[in-house]
């Protein structure tokens, strides 16, 4: 498998996975992040306090769905070297 350029072995991108997704945790879950994510799940609830998810969920839906949509995003950026 060619990846970045390189051939890479099944093994070889397990762990060039394993690493680029140590990487990305620890850039995606900083205080500052949660605080954000917290803070927009707050905004989203008070705008329909009657929902059935509560606020545990808002901030647990909101932190998957971003968690999700960056971590695929740097996933394709990575290894398509465009990053």
């Amino acid at each position: 498998m060619s990846i970045n350029g390189k051939d890479l072995s099944i093994d070889e991108f397990e762990e060039e996975f394993q690493n680029f997704l140590h990487v990305f945790n620890e850039q995606f879950d900083t205080p500052e992040n949660q605080q954000a994510i917290t803070q927009a799940a707050i905004n989203s609830f008070a705008e329909d306090p009657n929902s059935e998810l509560g606020l545990d969920a808002h901030i647990e839906h909101i932190y998957q769905t971003e968690r999700t949509n960056n971590l695929v995003k740097a996933a394709i950026a990575y290894f398509l070297d465009i990053h």
